[in-house]
Formats: C-alpha cells, sequence, structure tokens
C-alpha cells in the first residue's frame, strides 16, 4: 500500500478525544508565544516594506529559534515541569524583545512616510478604521492600509457611551449595545445589528464561571466531559462602576473575588466605531483543581451547528450531543473565534490568547464559551498561579460570520493597530502592498527572501470561497513567480497567476495557501 490505495478513508474531523485541557493549562506561557508569534511577524513586515539593517537577520534567526524551540511538545501544551516554565518566559521574553526591537527601527522609517504628528501601523489584513491606543491615550484612526501606515486623521462618525440606572449599568455606540448587572456583574443584555442576542432568565446573559477540575487520568492534559456537573459560582462581586464614558471609549468595571483571597477584574469595553464588546479580562490566580471560563447563553438553540476558526481557514462543526463523536467534542481548539448563526441573527465569541472552547445547545437556549484559566497540580503543582490578562469578546450581528465581518474583528483583536510618532513625510497612507480584488486573504507573512534578495507575500484564501486577489506592489516587483514554503520557483507554474505593470491577480481556490516571490 505505498501508494495509499486500499486505505480507508476519513472525511471531516478526526478527533482524539482527550487532552483538551492542554488547550489551556500554562496560561501563561500561551500567551507568551502569541506575543512572540505577533511580534515576529510585524518585524518581518518592517523588514520588507524598509529593507534590513545590518543585525536583523541574525537576531531574527534567535528570535525564531526561541519561540519554536518553546513550542515543543510537551512546552506550549501545558504538561511540562515547572523548570521549564521558568525557561519558557526567559526565552519568550527574550524572542519578544529581540523582533520588537527590530520591529521599531523598521516602524520608525514607515512612518516617516506619512504626514502628520502621529502614525497608525496596521498588521492586519484588512483596512482600519476606529479606535487605536496611542502613547497619549484612545484616538480615531481612519483608512489604515492593511500591512501599512496612515496619519492619524479623521473625524469619529460614532461615539461611545457609559451610564447607569438604578443597578443596571449600559455601554454603548451605535453598533452595540450591553447592560451589566450591578448587583452579580453579568451581562444581562447584549444588542447588536439583528436585535438581542442573549437568553435571559436565571441561567441567560454571560459572565465568567468556575467549575471543579479534576480529571480522572492527566491532570495537566485533560479536562474532562462531566465538569459542569460540579459548578463553583462566579465568586463575590465586590464593585461595579463605569470607569470610562466615551467618546471614544466607554467602559464599566467588575470586581470580584474568587476562591483563595484571588480576585477578578472583567472591563466591558465599546470603543466607537466597533461592532464587538471587549472583556478585558485580569486575574490574580492560586486555586487548584479548578476550571474558570467565561460563557454565554444565547437566544440561538436551535442552531445545530457553529463555526470557527482553525490555522489558514475554518471549520463547520455539530453543537448537538446525539452521537458518542458529538458528545465528545465538549471542548475543541478554535484560533480566534467561534461563531453560532441563524439567518438574521448570530453571536461570535473572539479571544485573544485562549484557545478551548465549547458550543452546545441546550433546549430554546445556546451556549459558547471559551476556558480561560485551570489549576492542575501534576506534573508542575504551581501550573497557572499568578497574574493574568486576556481579552474575550462578544460580536453580535444580524447576518452570518461573513457578512458581519468576524474574521476581520478578531484578526484586529490579535493584531491591534499601533499608533506612534510620525516622522513628518508627505503622504497620506502607504504599504508595500495593496491588497484588492473579490478574494478576501489572511496574510500570513510579508518577509524579505530568505536567499536572493526580493520580498515574499504569503496569504491563504479565509471564507471558503472561490475569487481572485489583486496585489498592487510598492517595492521592487520587476517578476513575481509562485513558491513552495521554502521559497523555491514551483515546478509548474500556478495557472492562475499574472504579472504585469507592477499588478499581481491571482485566482484561488477555497482555503488555498500561496506563497508569491517578488524581485
Amino acid at each position: 500500500h505505498r501508494d495509499g490505495a486500499g486505505y480507508p478513508e476519513w472525511i471531516g474531523e478526526l478527533d482524539m478525544e482527550i487532552h483538551r485541557g492542554t488547550l489551556t493549562t500554562q496560561g501563561a506561557v500561551k500567551a507568551g508565544n502569541r506575543r512572540c508569534e505577533e511580534a515576529l511577524r510585524i518585524a518581518e513586515i518592517a523588514m520588507a516594506s524598509e529593507g534590513e539593517k545590518p543585525g536583523d537577520r541574525a537576531g531574527m534567526a534567535m528570535a525564531w529559534r526561541l519561540t519554536l524551540l518553546n513550542q515543543f511538545h510537551d512546552i506550549l501544551p501545558g504538561s511540562s515541569i515547572g523548570w521549564v516554565y521558568e525557561d519558557a518566559r526567559r526565552d519568550q521574553g527574550e524572542a519578544e524583545s529581540l523582533a520588537l526591537r527590530i520591529a521599531e527601527a523598521g516602524l520608525a522609517r514607515m512612518s516617516g512616510r506619512v504626514a502628520g504628528e502621529w502614525a497608525a501601523f496596521n498588521p492586519t489584513s484588512s483596512a482600519f478604521t476606529g479606535v487605536a491606543d496611542g502613547p497619549e491615550g484612545p484616538v480615531w484612526v481612519e483608512g489604515v492600509p492593511a500591512l501599512g501606515v496612515a496619519s492619524v486623521r479623521g473625524t469619529p462618525t460614532d461615539s461611545a457611551r457609559a451610564s447607569h440606572a438604578g443597578s443596571v449599568y449600559e455601554v454603548a455606540n451605535g453598533k452595540v449595545r450591553a447592560k451589566i448587572d450591578g448587583q452579580t456583574g453579568r451581562l444581562l443584555s447584549l444588542e447588536g445589528a439583528g436585535g438581542e442576542v442573549l437568553a435571559g432568565g436565571g441561567a441567560g446573559g454571560a459572565g465568567p464561571v468556575m467549575y471543579e477540575d479534576r480529571p480522572i487520568m492527566w491532570d495537566a492534559w485533560d479536562v474532562d466531559y462531566y465538569y459542569p456537573e460540579k459548578p463553583l459560582g462566579s465568586g463575590v462581586v465586590r464593585s461595579v462602576k463605569v470607569v470610562e464614558s466615551g467618546p471614544l471609549v466607554a467602559a464599566v468595571e467588575v470586581r470580584r473575588s474568587l476562591q483563595g483571597g484571588d480576585e477578578m477584574v472583567e472591563r466591558y469595553e465599546v470603543r466607537a466605531g466597533s461592532a464587538r464588546l471587549d472583556v478585558r479580562v485580569r486575574v490574580c490566580w492560586s486555586a487548584r483543581h479548578v476550571l474558570l471560563r467565561y460563557e454565554a447563553s444565547s437566544r440561538l438553540g436551535l442552531t445545530a451547528r457553529c463555526e470557527h476558526a482553525v490555522h489558514l481557514g475554518h471549520q463547520s462543526r455539530p453543537t448537538t450531543r446525539n452521537t458518542s463523536h458529538e458528545r465528545a467534542r465538549f471542548e475543541f481548539p478554535a484560533q480566534g473565534w467561534v461563531d453560532v448563526s441563524q439567518r438574521g441573527l448570530g453571536l461570535a465569541m473572539l479571544s485573544d490568547c485562549k484557545f478551548g472552547f465549547s458550543a452546545w445547545s441546550e433546549g430554546t437556549t445556546h451556549r459558547i464559551g471559551v476556558s480561560l484559566l485551570r489549576g492542575p497540580t501534576f506534573p508542575d503543582p504551581a501550573a497557572d498561579i499568578g497574574a493574568h490578562e486576556m481579552t474575550v469578546s462578544l460580536m453580535p450581528h444580524g447576518g452570518d460570520w461573513r457578512a458581519a465581518g468576524v474574521r476581520e474583528e478578531s484578526e484586529s483583536l490579535r493584531s491591534p493597530v499601533r499608533v506612534r510618532r510620525g516622522g513628518g513625510g508627505s503622504s497620506g497612507e502607504w504599504s508595500a502592498v495593496g491588497l484588492g480584488g473579490s478574494a478576501r486573504v489572511t496574510v500570513t507573512a510579508l518577509k524579505p527572501a530568505e536567499r536572493g534578495g526580493g520580498v515574499v507575500l504569503r496569504m491563504h484564501e479565509a471564507r471558503g470561497e472561490h475569487g481572485t486577489v489583486e496585489i498592487r506592489w510598492n517595492v521592487p516587483a520587476g517578476s513575481v513567480v509562485a513558491t513552495d514554503g521554502l521559497e523555491r520557483p514551483l515546478a509548474v507554474a500556478h495557472p492562475g497567476l499574472t504579472h504585469a505593470g507592477g499588478v499581481t491577480r491571482v485566482a484561488l481556490r477555497p482555503f488555498e495557501i500561496v506563497t508569491l516571490l517578488a524581485r
């Protein structure tokens, strides 16, 4: 059977049905890995856009080495001994520092191309208009191109506001409205383009919840199916108050005490022009054998499937529990977002650095959730003890996730726009590549070629659709060829690629990955 003939074929997901805890355990190292990946990606964009300086290649090689080393089994899954994580935190700090130093130098040169005192850099694959954090506080930015820079300019077309009446607190803008219970700290209501998405009643709304977490066999590795049978509550709310009232950012802060003196702060935040409600979470955590999750009950109970991001694409999975296969998928990996939609109404849950999600139907309601922290004691008795920061976002919408822009919002959450000092250039915006066409792509790398000079652009079709992407090069691109992942030209040219006049067009199949080398 060397050619594969005669082997059985399985179409769909092949689920291992164990070790779901590795999606959450040692959350600090998982968050550190995300920061390293992001810093490396931005450094590569800066180098491809502005050229390399002496020492950049050596610095990037070391940063990549340290990052990849700590993705090794059992480090990133969270199932190593404690000493390993002392080394991992040190390595990740060094890798992030190396990459950011290179990135900052390149971004300073990029910012010098645009006019004005302040410049905004957008590391995502889509143009951005909205609120960004700057050195002097939040600012409104408009029309920042994908992978490029623009002057901080424009006037907000929307405003955020916060208020409270009695024991109910509210944050809202022109796209989303959220109400928080001042007694319990729970999110009571969330309205977006399609109307109210949260279910009411005692078990409705959204908020943090703890469960006893004692897997039968492998402590750091597993979360077992019966954990919902042993809820431990949501702690004791100490205060709820408005901390920002607009017009660019509005926020309500909930402070609560957890078990054993632990503390948790949830900041429910709405930004002008944004369709998301961001829940920015800070936790001081020491609990053992406790699972901390954030869960939402929606009005989408008859929805039998959800969709969620995976690496270089997305997939659909059942939310019913009719079969043993479905029941075994009570916790699944997702890269950034999970969405549950019906015609005209949907709810997406997004996260910047958490990966263990769930989605299931319960009669007339539907529950989605994400695991935030655990407290296993083997093989590391101190796993997850310490301070943690993370963001969970809820995005109500009216259509399906494609029309609503869930993927774009997820990328923006995980790779936010950065505002920095400008350099007094003459243009309003600039990017090394301009992206257009009918295809919606995610750029995974814009980087210098590994050998022979030139720039490499790696991207994939992100929606599961056929389409054509158009790339306008603002860096030297006399010739453009498709390559494999090692940047070697393909033996057979890509059939859908054309290049003329500094513009490349590529016809893409659903989820197709394409690497282009421009020289």
